[in-house]
Parts: structure tokens; C-alpha cells; sequence
């Protein structure tokens, strides 16, 4: 229930930047600063265009009924993209700590206080009622444009890029798939779908979310740490914004959901394993830009093939044997995207797209040559 009439307006607004800040966690708020000092600008259009036009599509996509299907015959996949999403963003924690704290306390230390900042954040908002989300997520909105517009007057101006143009048109591929499939495994995306008018709702999201990629993007800095020009309020916003998207996922992993999947067993020794692995990657021995970049391989390609191989080529739930296909192909296409994020030489990272897109469309052939198939 929202503190907001139904379906009005003030609604739209609440609910579209609940899934901004959902959504701007340690990817849409450190990638554009990565992706800027490697590939320039055009580097971080690559990032923002498919980012920004696949997430709010998925409001045009999805209706009520849809999404529930999708909840009921996916959730154990969902339940697995929040949780590597929480751990993610302890990754990202650690690794903040460390380094912007190292200058003051030993970088154990400082990895534990970002960890423990975002884990207890987190952690808190689950004594938040439902109704409280939406104004939570506006209040984090607000701090992190606000403190990413303070920061903008020091920022550096230009950019020289540390790699070719060329290098873009390889990493595209990844970003297409997933910045396009991953929505619909996003159970904060499909609680917002429910909650708000769910077109107006998504369109908010793209303009504010927009706005905050293109904010941090401006902060991008070779000579600062991490390559980021951080200022104290830029470092506590982020913290805010990995515990609110921690906690979010967080409370879409224990809430048991109105389909008849219900709620799974092990729920809550899911979000046990999410946090401990979030703390062993968020700790110095680690957290480092080599691994940030590897986790991206979840979103790039572990998730977007379930949703090819799965939602689009069974359009079911999977079958055993498309469980190992997609236990194959991923495991052949995670050498191309190490020697691509290893090497930067990023034209390995394109290799399986094709690939992922042919089995999607045998799959569904095969589906549809075998009508029988679909009663499963």
C-alpha cells in the first residue's frame, strides 16, 4: 500500500524512483565512471542508452498478469539474482572502505566499517513497512543527486580514454544483453510494476535514473581513487544507495509472494549466504576492480542467458535439460569474458552473444514443432 492515492501521479513518481534506487547501486552508480575513463563518453553512452531505454521498456512489456506468470514459474532464479545482488553490493562496500578510509585505518578496517555500515543499513530497513519504501527511495534519490551535483564544481573537465574507440563495439554485445534481459529477473522492478501505474511509473524511472548515471559520470577522475573524484557526502551516498538496494532485495527474498509459488524454502539461509559472500568479497584480499569487473559476468551473462534460454526459449519453466545447456554455454563463455575483462581487449566478451541467441531460437523452434513440449 502506497501513502499515495492509487494510480495517481504522486504514485508514478514514488514508485519510478523506488526502481531508480533500486537500481542505482554499484553498477549504475561506479560503472559510468569506469566505463568514461577506459572508453570515454561514447564508452559510457554504450553503458547508459541500453541501461536507461531496457529498464524502462520493461514497464511497456510487462502487464499485472505477465509478471505474475513470470514470478511464479521463475522465482527461484529472481531469489538468485537478489542475492547476488546483495553480495555485490558488499563488494563494493569493502572495496570503498579500504581505500577511502586507508589514509586513516588499516584497510581491514576500513573494509569492515563499509561493510558494516551497509549490512546495518540494510538491515534496518526491513522495519520498514511496505507504504515507507517509496518515500525512503525518494529521500535516497535526493541525497545522491544532491550530493553528486555539490561535487560537479571540482570535477575534472576531460577525459584523455585509456582505451580505443573500437574497444566499445565489443563490450556492446554484453551491455545490450544485459541491461535489455536482466529487468525481468528484478523483483524490485516487478514490485514496483504491481504497486504503481506501471507505464508512467517506468518512465519516471528512466528520467531520474538517467539523471544520476549522468551526474556520477561527470565524476569520473584517473588521479582519484578508483578513478572517482570522491567527496565525503559522494562516499556516504553511496553507502546509502548499496544499503538501500541490499535491503530492498533483501526484503524481496523473505516476503512471501502472492503467487502460488509462495515462498520457497531456505529464503532466509539465502540472504545468510548472500551476506557472507558479500563479506568475503568485500574484503582487501578481494575487492579490487579486476573482481568488480568479473561480477559483472552474473549480469552480462549468467542472467541474461537464463532469460534467453528460459523466458524466451522454453517460455516456461525450464526443463532439466535446459538447465545444462545453460550450465554449458555459460561455462564456455566465461573464458571469452575473462580474457576480455583480463586483456581489455573486450572483443572476446561479444564472442557468445550469438551463440546465446541461436539456443534461444532453437529452443523456442523446438517448442513449437513439439506443442506437447508445453505441458510441462
Amino acid at each position: 500500500m502506497s501513502l499515495f492515492r492509487r494510480g495517481s501521479a504522486l504514485d508514478a513518481v514514488a514508485w519510478g524512483m523506488f526502481c531508480a534506487s533500486s537500481w542505482a547501486w554499484c553498477i549504475g552508480l561506479f560503472l559510468p565512471t569506469l566505463l568514461r575513463r577506459l572508453l570515454g563518453w561514447e564508452g559510457f553512452l554504450a553503458f547508459a542508452i541500453p541501461n536507461v531505454v531496457g529498464c524502462t521498456a520493461f514497464g511497456f512489456v510487462l502487464d499485472a498478469r505477465s509478471s505474475r506468470r513470470l514470478r511464479r514459474e521463475h522465482r527461484p532464479a529472481m531469489l538468485g539474482f537478489s542475492a547476488v545482488t546483495i553480495a555485490y553490493q558488499l563488494l563494493l562496500a569493502g572495496w570503498t572502505g579500504s581505500v577511502l578510509l586507508g589514509d586513516r585505518v588499516e584497510s581491514w578496517t576500513g573494509a569492515a566499517i563499509g561493510l558494516a555500515a551497509v549490512v546495518l543499513l540494510a538491515a534496518a530497513l526491513q522495519g520498514a513497512r511496505e507504504r515507507w519504501w517509496p518515500l525512503l527511495a525518494i529521500a535516497a534519490w535526493i541525497l545522491s543527486a544532491g550530493s553528486l551535483l555539490a561535487a560537479l564544481p571540482e570535477a575534472p573537465t576531460t577525459i584523455e580514454p585509456e582505451l580505443p574507440l573500437a574497444a566499445v563495439w565489443g563490450l556492446l554485445p554484453a551491455l545490450l544483453l544485459g541491461f535489455l534481459l536482466c529487468p525481468y529477473l528484478d523483483l524490485t522492478f516487478h514490485r514496483a510494476l504491481r504497486q504503481g501505474p506501471r507505464r508512467s511509473t517506468f518512465l519516471v524511472f528512466g528520467l531520474t535514473f538517467a539523471a544520476l548515471i549522468v551526474l556520477v559520470a561527470f565524476l569520473a577522475d584517473p588521479a582519484a581513487p578508483m578513478g572517482l573524484d570522491w567527496t565525503p557526502l559522494v562516499a556516504a551516498q553511496l553507502w546509502v544507495q548499496l544499503g538501500f538496494t541490499a535491503g530492498a532485495h533483501w526484503r524481496e527474498i523473505l516476503v512471501r509472494d502472492r503467487t502460488r509459488a509462495g515462498r520457497p524454502r531456505g529464503v532466509r539461509r539465502l540472504v545468510t549466504v548472500a551476506l557472507l559472500a558479500g563479506v568475503v568479497l568485500g574484503s582487501p584480499l578481494i575487492a579490487g576492480e579486476a573482481n568488480y569487473l568479473r561480477m559483472l559476468g552474473w549480469y552480462g551473462l549468467v542472467f541474461p542467458a537464463y532469460v534467453l534460454l528460459a523466458m524466451v526459449g522454453e517460455g516456461r519453466r525450464p526443463s532439466s535439460s535446459t538447465w545444462v545447456l545453460l550450465a554449458v554455454l555459460c561455462l564456455l563463455s566465461l573464458p571469452f569474458y575473462e580474457q576480455g575483462l583480463g586483456s581489455r581487449s573486450f572483443g572476446w566478451m561479444a564472442v557468445p552473444a550469438p551463440v546465446l541467441l541461436a539456443a534461444a531460437w532453437w529452443l523456442r523452434r523446438r517448442r513449437s514443432n513439439h506443442p506437447r513440449l508445453a505441458l510441462g
